[in-house]
């Protein structure tokens, strides 16, 4: 029984050594000024929030980073941002908003044919799931295809902005 506590404790241990070196190694990579690896620390970063249950920090690092996404015209990292966000405001009760981005993030990932990584799956189609359970079917599906139309300079102004 203590090695499992021990063990709960290396865990968190790590989890939250991690930030750190993720907060580190953005303020390296933003004191050289690039802005690629900066966006996907903040998106590292909204992840991580996100497992330690710190919704508004996660938001406001998805959105840090898809406006650098914007900035430099990165498109691969956008949907993971799109997605991220999405959970995030789901999280915090804002579903048609959540199922319009990831509409925009599954249009965009056809669009540039960028895959949802194979970790991903089960955690959005839980999110996804949920949401249209709330949310209902049909205002569910209206808003994952307001996403899914809208173009990604809006979507993207949009994220950052609200």
């Amino acid at each position: 029984m203590v090695y499992e506590k021990g063990g709960v404790k290396i865990i968190w241990a790590q989890k939250y050594a991690g930030v750190d070196m993720a907060q580190e190694s953005l303020s390296i990579y933003r004191e050289m000024g690039d802005p690629w690896y900066s966006a996907w620390l903040l998106h590292l970063l909204g992840r991580i929030e996100i497992q330690r249950g710190e919704m508004p920090a996660a938001r406001t690092y998805y959105q840090q980073s898809l406006a650098l996404n914007q900035q430099v015209g990165e498109k691969w990292m956008t949907p993971f941002n799109l997605e991220g966000l999405a959970g995030v405001v789901a999280s915090q009760g804002a579903l048609r908003w959540a199922a319009q981005l990831w509409g925009a993030a599954e249009a965009l990932r056809e669009a540039i044919d960028v895959p949802r990584l194979p970790v991903d799956r089960v955690g959005y189609e839980q999110a996804v799931g949920t949401a249209r359970a709330q949310l209902g079917e049909e205002a569910f599906a209206s808003a994952w295809q307001e996403g899914w139309m809208m173009k990604l300079e809006q979507v993207i102004d949009e994220a950052t902005h609200r």
